[in-house]
């Protein structure tokens, strides 16, 4: 699902294994950094990760000079990370991935505009709530204090307390 070949959109990609899952790492996409239980989805999640962090770049990161530069830094970190895993015995594989997300971002139609009937629901709920907090401080209030003028014996305040 995430290893496609689509040209130029292909990064190299190391994935290096631990005692319980998969880190991997894209240098050529800042940020693009992910992990998964098994290499599939540790190569799913970079896959994605690379998706976001290309739709949402670091300021200039977008412009198509500054995305040569990267991808060329890249290369030159992935021999490093190479260098770096095979000094201290790490287990690692090269991969070329294409960003691919793995939901896209959601629509406006998953998220229709609230109908007259949906307001009138909330507006109903929100009364409900504030009378009850109404009600709760008033019994809270009647009863805690004395009554010095003895306004239980009126009909009105027997109905509140």
């Amino acid at each position: 699902m995430a290893v496609a070949n689509n040209g130029n959109d292909l990064y190299e990609v190391i994935l290096i294994e631990s005692d319980d899952d998969f880190a991997v790492i894209c240098p050529g996409i800042p940020g693009a950094i992910s992990q998964g239980k098994d290499r599939e989805e540790a190569l799913v999640m970079i896959a994605d990760a690379m998706a976001a962090c290309r739709m949402y770049p670091l300021p200039g990161d977008d412009m198509p000079e500054r995305q040569a530069e990267l991808r060329e830094l890249g290369k030159a970190k992935i021999i490093e990370l190479i260098a770096e895993c095979e000094r201290d015995g790490w287990q690692y594989e090269l991969h070329q991935v294409t960003p691919q997300l793995i939901r896209p971002p959601s629509t406006v139609e998953e998220h229709p505009t609230p109908t007259r009937r949906d307001k009138r629901n909330y507006n109903c709920q929100m009364i409900v709530i504030m009378i009850t907090i109404v009600v709760t401080v008033l019994s809270v209030s009647c009863q805690s204090r004395p009554d010095p003028v003895n306004l239980t014996d009126r009909p009105e305040v027997k109905k509140i307390c």
